[in-house]
């Protein structure tokens, strides 16, 4: 019986495991705002992209596109705005909110 690659153990006992966390991160913000999974949704900070969904990178968006090169690249397309935490004065952005570019 042939093994794939992910059964095959290593001589040392040590596996490799790789997360998809950017993917991972714009899922659970959609399951936090009860987005559908097949809406094509990004997270962003400021005016760049940190997280793609799924949905999102079939249309050809990938992080660190621009909020304006994403809404060209897929009109219909979720921006979901995260909290930023600094020195910034203006306390009514530090909650999290939806906007659609």
């Amino acid at each position: 019986m042939h093994q794939s690659s992910a059964e095959v153990p290593s001589a040392d006992g040590r596996v490799i495991i790789h997360l998809d966390l950017d993917a991972f991160y714009a899922q659970v913000e959609s399951r936090r705002l009860g987005i559908d999974p097949s809406t094509p949704l990004v997270v962003q900070q400021w005016r760049g992209i940190i997280a793609v969904n799924y949905a999102a990178r079939a249309a050809g968006i990938k992080r660190h596109l621009t909020v304006d090169e994403a809404a060209k690249l897929c009109p219909g397309v979720v921006f979901v705005h995260v909290e930023t935490i600094g020195d910034d004065e203006d306390d009514e952005d530090d909650e999290r909110n939806t906007n659609e570019t």
